[in-house]
């Protein structure tokens, strides 16, 4: 999933590794594989959030090695992504001091959604006996991003966000829809008059036939 938007304030005094720890260690509740506390806390240890301590992470966590690889591509390709936005960001500010918006620029695709950090609490969940039992919860973040009034915003199979910006119909499309309105509306008229012709023409066919059967019927003379 693409995060769309600058969103920590301590960014502005961090270094790289350290927005790089912070991202990483707040998108620990949306792996698909592991326990997110024990995710969480590896990743906030680590020093410099390279790709061999990320997936050792989320193997020791019980990811498989194949969904640790992905976990680990997944995070290390939305923090570098936040954080080179993030400073674009700080950059367009910097050299405007009465923008104040948090947002990025209109011209950058972060512009398509808002970007929010909230706390959350993930449980681990047993079920024993036919019983649901919650385990030890743990506090971390969870981000969560807004569609824009201007946009359509989707998720694809990827957990990335897809935004589209909304625009109303113009003449090309006043056309198109006329024309196609205009053509259901004669495809329309063209079925019901053949049913129509059908229909006389099979009652024209009976019609003949029961005169036929009548006139080659015997006539009984009369006594």
């Amino acid at each position: 999933m693409q995060i769309l938007t600058a969103l920590f304030a301590v960014i502005a005094t961090s270094s790289a590794n350290d927005w790089y720890a912070q991202c990483s260690a707040s998108l620990a509740g949306y792996s698909s594989c592991g326990k997110p506390g024990t995710i969480d806390d590896c990743l906030s240890q680590l020093q410099e959030l390279n790709e061999s301590d990320v997936k050792s992470c989320y193997i020791t966590s019980g990811c498989s090695l194949d969904e640790a690889e992905d976990e680990t591509k997944f995070v290390l390709q939305l923090c570098r992504q936040l954080f080179t936005n993030e400073l674009k960001r700080r950059d367009t500010t910097s050299n405007d001091p009465d923008n104040q918006s948090t947002t990025a620029d209109g011209n950058s695709p972060t512009s398509s959604a808002n970007a929010s950090l909230a706390d959350v609490s993930i449980c681990d969940v047993h079920t024993i006996g036919g019983h649901t039992e919650t385990a030890t919860c743990t506090k971390t973040k969870s981000l969560s991003s807004t569609c824009t009034a201007n946009r359509i915003c989707t998720t694809n199979a990827k957990r990335e966000d897809i935004c589209m910006v909304k625009q109303g119909m113009g003449v090309e499309g006043v056309v198109v829809g006329t024309i196609f309105g205009a053509a259901i509306v004669v495809g329309f008229f063209y079925i019901f008059f053949a049913c129509f012709r059908a229909s006389r023409k099979n009652k024209g066919v009976a019609s003949k036939a029961q005169y036929t059967d009548t006139s080659r019927a015997p006539l009984i003379p009369k006594e």
